[in-house]
């Protein structure tokens, strides 16, 4: 598992044929919100393009709720992904 959070520490390393990844928001200051900037939507479009090429499956789920925000940054990943 991987995740993604304002002050988490993130360590990006697929270790498994399965990678699920938790985007939990990028602000600071409160868990479970912010939207994420399209140069951390494209950071992460290229991490999974790269565990895609290596075979692996990946799962991503944002949960950055407050405001919107998951729904959002999940449709604008998924455009740099297709």
């Amino acid at each position: 598992m991987v995740m993604s959070g304002g002050g988490l520490a993130c360590i990006p390393r697929a270790t498994t044929d399965l990678v699920y990844v938790r985007m939990h928001g990028p602000d600071r200051d409160a868990m479970y919100a912010g939207s994420y900037s399209p140069d951390d939507l494209r950071r992460w479009a290229d991490r999974i393009t790269g565990w895609d090429g290596e075979g692996r499956d990946v799962w991503l789920y944002f949960n950055n709720d407050l405001g919107g925000h998951a729904v959002r940054n999940a449709l604008s990943l998924r455009e740099l992904l297709s």
